[in-house]
């Protein structure tokens, strides 16, 4: 089953950019996952977030590499990693998964080797497909929930996410403290897609007349010693050093339009300095 579906994605006439349809194939694989989670009776408690959580639920229109989730029980990532091989054992009869638990046991890689088992770009040697799942234990009380039905592939699956609100405090926490460089040269730390989903965040705000704002409480429990102007400040700040070849960089694997994002990446400096104040 997850053979013949992956192929009929890399098989699309229009799915040109090898690194997209990489991430497409992801996506995929992250359906059967999320299936697994939210049916099992332990797992179900973990509380969805990051990029996938806001493509899956709310809308976001760029693919996401990993699955990220929050956990305030007992949790067991050893236990996870046992448990999701085995789904994909018995339950979608796949016998060349193989999953790894990072160090630092936050980490669970999903591997697939299923571009060799497709025999997927002959002028080169195939990788295999990894999927990470990523889990934090919850360091703030101040978040909201939201509990709704995401459509994953072929399934419907109902999962315990945070709210846009929460969602969009842990964006802008994610821009201002990610420790991220993107090659060699890049000075600022900083994510393209954290640009481009906040970008999408101001945006999604401005059509409800920018009632949607982030969740105050949990930001200043997240950076605290700062103030919400301070904050809103820090983001402006960063913004307007955000070099947009970076952005590209990043972005650029996650969307379907290398014209949509060139547009982007010509407004969002601008667009954001000037619509946080609208929500801050």
């Amino acid at each position: 089953m997850i053979v013949q579906n992956i192929k009929k994605i890399i098989d699309r006439p229009q799915n040109k950019n090898r690194l997209y349809i990489r991430n497409l194939v992801k996506e995929e694989i992250q359906n059967y996952i999320l299936n697994f989670v939210y049916n099992d009776s332990v797992f179900q408690n973990l509380i969805f977030t990051g990029g996938t959580c806001l493509r899956k639920l709310y809308g976001l229109d760029r693919l996401s590499e990993d699955l990220d989730f929050d956990y305030n029980f007992n949790f067991s990532i050893d236990n996870f990693a046992l448990k999701v091989k085995n789904y994909f054992y018995s339950q979608l009869t796949y016998q060349k998964v193989s999953t790894k638990v990072s160090g630092n046991k936050q980490t669970v890689f999903i591997k697939l080797p299923l571009f060799k088992e497709l025999n997927v770009y002959q002028d080169r040697t195939p990788e295999d497909v990894f999927v990470r799942c990523d889990f934090s234990k919850q360091i703030s009380k101040e978040y909201g929930l939201n509990t709704g039905m995401i459509t994953a592939g072929t399934f419907k699956v109902i999962v315990e996410a945070y709210d846009l609100e929460t969602l969009f405090a842990n964006k802008i926490t994610a821009f201002l403290r990610r420790s991220f460089y993107k090659g060699k040269f890049q000075k600022l730390p900083f994510k393209g897609r954290d640009v481009y989903d906040l970008f999408w965040f101001l945006q999604i705000s401005s059509k409800s007349g920018y009632h949607l704002k982030p969740n105050n409480k949990r930001l200043l429990s997240l950076i605290k010693e700062r103030s919400m102007d301070q904050i809103k400040q820090d983001v402006k700040r960063k913004i307007a050093l955000v070099d947009p070849k970076y952005v590209y960089k990043d972005v650029l694997p996650l969307v379907e339009s290398g014209q949509f994002l060139n547009q982007f990446l010509e407004i969002f400096n601008k667009s954001i300095v000037s619509q946080i104040d609208m929500v801050m």
